[in-house]
């Protein structure tokens, strides 16, 4: 492949730089035009990397309207050092870059652009170069077939009134308590084995729901992803994401890095849309997944590798709804709808029913290559959509720092609980199916009992629950384990070490709590909080 060009720029880079991990995904990405360019071997042959096997580097993709910025950039000595242009097109361009280069250009691409990451990250000169050029699947032949009609309001109506603003902040809360969720840190691993344990709680006496931790190569937070069969179309799947790492700008990537907007909004937000569909007895006629990704920061890591086993399982995904930040209202419309690298069938499906359910008003916006998780969908040919919190331009200036904080927002989640309801119905009319007599599973008989297995700093909070029982039954909590943990119970909202039912007060990690539920939608929450670091073992029994 031709070197079309070197930039060298001398400078001082800002900050410490992170080391990026690799993953082994084989990207596909859209192409605008490649009439003046040849075409590349077959999928399966390896190109020699043009710079000889021991160059190092990453190899990125990254969009060709970027590249004037970068230059810039580099001229003011804010990227330092040597970035060589390997291929371009219309699109995107291949980039080698160096490990210690990468957190300047998402700063860079953040600052000027407006573009959380803005690149894709591939884990070679053969997977890059056969992004740019492997020509789009602009259309699954499945998603063809794809009617978007809207006739299921009753399910919608229902599901919509159950959804909860208190519960998104609470979920919004816990997530950005975390010191930082970046891909690489205890604590992001952390906060997906709490993702885990949340949405597993939903599934209690649903027999068509699973929820599952999806490892990835390279760094050790996983993905999650909740899947709920269809009733009739197993076959036919929904895709609804948000991701779940954060970062930040400072000087090291274990800094505070809250992500209260993002992502943790979108987070809350698919997940208090969950709670409402497993726990109103809804049965999807298709199969609707709910992922929370891994490392969206570092070049799409956890979508990219999502996105390509469904592709190469040829997994009929219709549909896929992306929510990166649900919570900052920065312009005067409601939702923004991101008009490029989505779906404008799907797009309008989405503004029809914001149209029929809502009386939230809408805008257009877009938010370039490689901007979100989306991308690796679309990338690979599936139908996808971005609703956003508002335009890009208007974006939270906050985040991708430690004052990416709730109270950017007021405090609370009224902003988010649009793209909740957007979210919920979605899932009703393009799944269809129904609650009441096609509710797939009967209420449990008795208690049941959950446990969750997990790691504290100290001074760290672990938070766990909602978990719903009958009013006037017991709620149990047990945490046995190494260290010192604490035991923390609360009906209602999340405790606090000042605010609680249950506080054992014990030496150790080996205390219990025995309470009942109040009267009222008073779900319990628990917190285990280190004394010192401490690993733990949590078991609670409820009635449902």
């Amino acid at each position: 492949m031709k070197n079309l060009a070197t930039v060298i720029a001398l400078g001082t880079c800002l900050g410490a730089c992170a080391p990026l991990a690799t993953s082994d995904t084989n990207d596909i990405s859209d192409t605008s035009d490649t009439s003046d360019t040849p075409d590349l071997p077959a999928d399966e042959a390896v190109l020699d990397d043009p710079a000889g096997p021991d160059a190092g580097g990453t190899w990125i993709t990254i969009g060709t309207d970027a590249i004037e910025v970068i230059h810039e950039a580099m001229a003011r000595g804010e990227i330092t050092g040597e970035l060589e242009t390997y291929d371009t097109n219309a699109e995107a361009t291949v980039l080698r870059v160096s490990e210690e280069q990468i957190p300047a250009i998402t700063r860079v691409m953040h600052d000027e652009l407006h573009r959380c990451g803005g690149y894709v990250a591939h884990d070679s000169f053969t997977q890059a170069t056969r992004a740019l050029r492997a020509p789009l699947r602009r259309e699954t032949p499945q998603s063809a077939l794809v009617s978007y009609t809207i006739n299921n309001a009753a399910t919608v109506n229902t599901l919509l009134a159950a959804v909860e603003e208190p519960r998104i902040r609470s979920t919004i809360s816990t997530l950005s308590s975390y010191t930082t969720r970046y891909y690489t840190s205890q604590s992001g691993v952390n906060a997906a084995s709490w993702l885990r344990d949340t949405w597993q709680g939903f599934t209690a006496g649903r027999s068509d729901a699973s929820v599952a931790l999806r490892q990835h190569s390279g760094y050790p937070q996983p993905s999650v992803i909740l899947t709920i069969e269809g009733a009739q179309t197993p076959g036919e799947v929904i895709v609804l994401g948000a991701h779940l790492d954060s970062t930040t700008f400072a000087s090291s990537p274990t800094a505070a890095a809250p992500g209260a907007d993002d992502d943790a909004s979108g987070i809350a937000t698919l997940t208090e849309v969950a709670r409402v569909i497993l726990q109103s007895g809804y049965r999807p006629a298709r199969t609707v997944k709910f992922i929370g990704y891994a490392a969206e920061e570092v070049g799409l890591r956890g979508s990219g590798d999502i996105a390509a086993q469904h592709l190469s399982a040829g997994i009929n995904v219709i549909g896929v709804l992306q929510l990166d930040m649900t919570n900052y209202k920065g312009s005067a419309q409601d939702i923004a709808l991101v008009t490029d690298n989505t779906n404008a069938a799907q797009n309008q499906f989405l503004r029809d029913l914001i149209t029929r359910y809502t009386n939230y008003t809408t805008v257009n916006t877009t938010c370039g290559y490689g901007c979100s998780d989306h991308a690796s969908w679309h990338s690979r040919g599936f139908v996808v959509s971005l609703p956003f919190e508002s335009r890009v331009s208007d974006g939270n200036p906050h985040i991708h720092t430690s004052a990416d904080t709730l109270a950017q927002s007021g405090g609370n989640a009224n902003h988010a609980l649009k793209f909740a309801k957007l979210a919920a119905a979605y899932v009703a009319e393009l799944a269809k199916g129904s609650t009441g007599s096609t509710n797939p599973d009967p209420e449990p008989s008795g208690p049941i009992t959950q446990t969750f297995t997990g790691t504290v700093g100290q001074n760290q909070n672990v938070y766990h629950g909602p978990f719903a029982g009958q009013p006037g039954t017991s709620f149990t909590a047990s945490l046995t384990g190494t260290g010192d943990a604490d035991l923390y119970v609360r009906f209602g909202a999340q405790p606090t070490t000042s605010t609680y039912q249950c506080r054992p007060y014990l030496n150790g990690s080996n205390e219990s709590c025995a309470l009942q539920f109040p009267a009222g939608n008073s779900p319990a929450y628990v917190m285990v909080r280190g004394y010192t670091s401490a690993t733990y073992t949590l078991t609670v029994t409820y009635q449902p």
